[in-house]
């Protein structure tokens, strides 16, 4: 589990520095589409409406609305709390993520 995560995050946080023990051995390959896909699936596993998870994340509706549909992708600090998002999902999370990687 722990390995999926740390691919994850080197994926949508490249820029913060790992100072524990964790390590990633190679980066997570997911494309600008995939990105979308995971955000919208995020977003209805949790029930929320694009302008809900928008203002949960501190962005715009306009913001969660490119991502999904693959015209843009989120920033270091949104995919930061979408990491967050996803980690306090536990299983659900871990599943989501899975189906991401596996692609």
């Amino acid at each position: 589990m722990w390995d999926v995560m740390r691919q994850v995050l080197a994926h949508i946080a490249p820029e913060l520095e790992f100072r524990s023990q964790m390590s990633v051995k190679r980066p997570l390959v997911m494309n600008q589409p995939q990105i979308g896909q995971l955000v919208r699936e995020l977003r209805l596993l949790v029930g929320l409406t694009q302008e809900q998870f928008a203002a949960h994340l501190g962005v715009t509706c306009g913001s969660i609305n490119r991502w999904e549909n693959g015209r843009s992708e989120p920033l270091p600090l949104a995919r930061q709390q979408i990491w967050q998002c996803i980690e306090q999902m536990g299983d659900r999370g871990e599943e989501l993520l899975q189906k991401y990687l596996a692609n």
